[in-house]
């Protein structure tokens, strides 16, 4: 049992660290709790995220989650996706937010 546990205290702590590693290094950016949530669920989660998921997600307005996806690409912290409009997909930068 001992060694059970250890092994999944060893299994939570490699899933935080890329995590504390993206916040320790981004914590000088001034994000919104919405945006926050939104990037934690992303590096939580490694899905992408369209501006409806990111409406239902933060509880906000159309407009609101278009001005922070589009504050959070410039920022380098998200990536757009291919697609474009109603298709567009967010993804967490890992060749900047992770270096």
């Amino acid at each position: 049992i001992y060694q059970l546990a250890v092994k999944n205290s060893w299994v939570i702590a490699d899933k935080s660290q890329p995590n504390e590693r993206f916040w320790s290094q981004y914590k000088h950016f001034d994000l919104n709790h919405r945006q926050r949530k939104a990037l934690n669920f992303l590096l939580d989660s490694g899905k992408t995220i369209a501006n409806s998921d990111y409406v239902e997600l933060c509880n906000t307005s159309r407009e609101s989650a278009k001005r922070d996806l589009t504050e959070l690409v410039k920022f380098n912290l998200l990536k757009k996706g291919e697609k474009n409009g109603r298709s567009t997909k967010y993804s967490i930068n890992f060749d900047l937010a992770l270096n």
